[in-house]
């Protein structure tokens, strides 16, 4: 199972003005909103970013899945 990149990922808002929250797309691009908002940047450190993580959900197990995740993809979470 392939994920794009994000670049490649055009939210279904920009095609038709209306957020699909159910659609791939959308979803990454609302998390990534979020994510943005509360704080999150490439530089930070792999701690600073589960801290991020975790005002969307609290659970360890949750931001470290993420994490883990996103290095599986070549994401380097320092």
């Amino acid at each position: 199972h392939h994920v794009p990149e994000a670049a490649a990922i055009e939210p279904v808002a920009v095609r038709y003005g209306v957020v699909n929250l159910f659609t791939v797309p959308d979803a990454v691009a609302s998390l990534a909103n979020y994510l943005a908002q509360h704080g999150w940047n490439k530089a930070a450190t792999r701690a600073q970013k589960q801290k991020v993580i975790k005002t969307y959900n609290r659970i360890d197990i949750y931001a470290n899945t993420i994490l883990g995740l996103a290095e599986a993809q070549g994401y380097v979470a320092e």
